[in-house]
């Protein structure tokens, strides 16, 4: 009897550390009540599990791609794995070999024609291998070329042979030629976002790579609040959530504020109660937010638009 209850008590520290870490409750507690310390030891040992919420996970000022004059932060994106080799003439485009036209229809030659069509793979990887050999080389570049990356990337993703390519180098390019291409729209100015179709499809790029929102059937300025709006309560609601400032005391103070601090923390937010130095917590969370909104402000300011003011800490401040 001693002994089984001497392990559910190991079981229990795993279910409480793996869920501060977002492991699953289950394995780690049926762990720890098989293994006792062991189990208990390994799962403190387990880094916690990234949040897939691009929306609310704060890093927006870090572009991906190092500032101008200084080295890269990230180590070179892998070169996809091509089955045949692109003629250069493709890079050129030259029409003889099914090329893009110009260099300046290249997304235009991407939306018309068909995902099988040779031609528009191989453009596709003509445009995307020199940013996956050399990423810094979209610090210096311009808009169009940003918007071709992301435009060939995501082709690339939704129309290729995973077993061909680097999905995830894809992807990080993908988000990275994004973010570029936004923020040098956003310094253009509304007269570059007034040109038909470059707003919306630069404002669906801050749908979906700022905010990690699903894209709206139509896109207007009505539909972009919304998409905020959405964005602002899934931020609230995972800052409320129960367990988030017991995770900071536990990553603050080790393992001994699960019974302690943590604990009494958690009882509190469960109750929708919270202490100052809760809040005082909280408050700093929603400060690393800041990025976001403030990305979003700068597109409704030159897009025309209402613009927010909202700020995600005002969440923790008492009602006036």
């Amino acid at each position: 009897m001693e002994v089984l209850l001497f392990m559910s008590f190991f079981a229990f520290l795993c279910v409480r550390v793996a869920k501060r870490k977002g492991r699953s409750p289950a394995l780690w507690g049926t762990l720890g009540l098989l293994t006792g310390f062991v189990g208990l030891a390994i799962c403190l040992l387990f880094p916690k599990k990234k949040s897939s919420n691009a929306g609310a996970s704060g890093d927006l000022p870090s572009w991906g791609y190092s500032q101008p004059g200084r080295a890269a932060t990230n180590p070179p994106i892998s070169p996809p794995v091509v089955a045949r080799p692109a003629p250069s003439s493709f890079a050129r485009g030259d029409e003889r070999f099914g090329g893009a036209p110009r260099e300046k229809e290249f997304v235009r030659f991407l939306n018309e024609a068909s995902p099988t069509n040779p031609a528009k793979y191989n453009s596709a990887i003509a445009v995307v291998s020199p940013f996956l050999v050399n990423p810094v080389l979209l610090d210096t570049s311009s808009i169009e070329q940003a918007h071709d990356v992301a435009e060939a990337s995501k082709f690339l993703m939704e129309n290729s042979n995973t077993t061909m390519f680097d999905t995830d180098s894809l992807a990080r390019l993908n988000k990275v030629a994004s973010l570029r291409c936004i923020e040098l729209s956003i310094v253009a100015g509304p007269g570059y976002l007034s040109q038909p179709g470059i707003g919306e499809a630069i404002g669906r790029m801050v749908i979906t790579h700022v905010l990690g929102a699903l894209q709206p059937y139509k896109f207007d300025e009505l539909w972009f609040s919304h998409c905020f709006e959405n964005y602002k309560k899934n931020l609230t609601a995972s800052l409320l959530s129960e367990g988030v400032v017991g995770n900071v005391l536990v990553g603050t103070h080790g393992l001994g504020a699960i019974f302690g601090a943590a604990q009494k923390a958690d009882k509190r937010s469960r109750k929708g109660r919270y202490s100052p130095s809760d809040l005082q917590i909280l408050r700093t969370l929603a400060a690393q937010h800041r990025p976001v909104v403030t990305f979003v402000a700068r597109y409704q300011q030159a897009m025309g638009w209402q613009t927010t003011t909202w700020d995600p800490v005002s969440i923790f401040e008492p009602s006036k």
